[in-house]
């Protein structure tokens, strides 16, 4: 059996940013939805169904090819690629990858009349002026040529305020390179905390808001909030900040219901106190003031002051 190379042509800072954005489809596919719509001028709603394609492919000296996202929605293959470094090869690369996906596709719907290109887009996320608005490269066929075209996104042509406008909510964890690619000492860290605090809270503001209008859900929520801790390393501060200043509807009601049921605790350790005291001989001016600390009714103080029992009951 022969062995299978794969043939990805990436670096290892690719592959972690390609990890995020394969977190991010097989996690909240949703969140792609308004890319696809910005970049192919689709109106998708984020409840559209969504199905995660198989990005494998061989070629025939079984090498393997993997491409990062493919997915597909109302019949129609989208895919896209992330990118770290810029690569001269992208254009043949994707050309490889949406052939493979065309093909999958052709024997999935058993559709061997037309041959189905998926519409595709690669992200770049790091700032390189020579990264073109589009990849080109001329197909030869027998009977003519065409130009194969795939549009590009580029990370650096979208500030926070462009994000938060389109709904990129996806873009976030990656945002933050900005900055973090220029700090690589102690004394660079020092003179970029101001700034990569005010980005952290301008993404935190985003997210409220986004939570807020119901834009994002929990779960997305709570996944970009864990993604953006992974920098939390490299800024003091950052951690506390992310945890407090932002806080998701499941989060709060946990909070609310713990609080919730400590005050049931406080409330019957009370009234076992006051049962005590009333056995004790306490005077009853002295319970009843206990009795108002602890938020007990007077209702409640008068029923077992009245009653005879010196049996120990919890009231509730």
């Amino acid at each position: 059996m022969k062995n299978t190379k794969e043939n990805t042509g990436r670096q290892p800072q690719d592959k972690v940013w390609d990890r995020v954005f394969k977190t991010m489809l097989q996690e909240h596919p949703a969140l792609f939805v308004p890319l696809i719509n910005m970049v192919f001028k689709k109106q998708y709603g984020r409840d559209v169904p969504i199905t995660s394609m198989n990005t494998e492919g061989y070629n025939k000296d079984r090498s393997r090819i993997m491409s990062d996202i493919s997915l597909l929605i109302e019949n129609m293959a989208y895919h896209f690629e992330c990118q770290y470094s810029d690569d001269r090869t992208m254009a043949f690369r994707m050309f490889e990858y949406d052939f493979h996906i065309a093909l999958t596709d052709a024997k999935r719907t058993s559709n061997f009349t037309e041959f189905n290109f998926p519409k595709s887009c690669v992200f770049y996320i790091v700032p390189k002026e020579r990264i073109p608005k589009e990849l080109e490269m001329t197909v030869n066929f027998q009977n003519g040529s065409h130009v194969y075209n795939v549009p590009v996104i580029r990370l650096y042509d979208y500030d926070l305020d462009k994000i938060e406008r389109n709904e990129l909510f996806l873009f976030l964890p990656y945002e933050i390179l900005r900055h973090v690619r220029r700090v690589t000492t102690k004394k660079h860290i020092e003179a970029y905390t101001d700034e990569i605090n005010s980005v952290y809270g301008r993404m935190i503001e985003i997210l409220k808001k986004a939570y807020n209008d119901g834009k994002i859900r929990d779960e997305e929520a709570l996944t970009l909030i864990n993604m953006l801790k992974d920098y939390v390393q490299i800024w003091k501060g950052v951690e506390d900040m992310l945890d407090t200043e932002y806080m998701p509807r499941w989060k709060i009601e946990l909070e609310q219901a713990k609080e919730e049921n400590t005050k049931e605790v406080t409330k019957s350790e009370a009234i076992l106190a006051i049962e005590f005291m009333k056995q004790e001989g306490i005077p009853e001016a002295s319970i009843r003031k206990f009795a108002k600390q602890k938020n007990i009714s007077m209702k409640m103080v008068n029923d077992i002051m009245g009653s005879g029992s010196g049996k120990k009951t919890v009231r509730t």
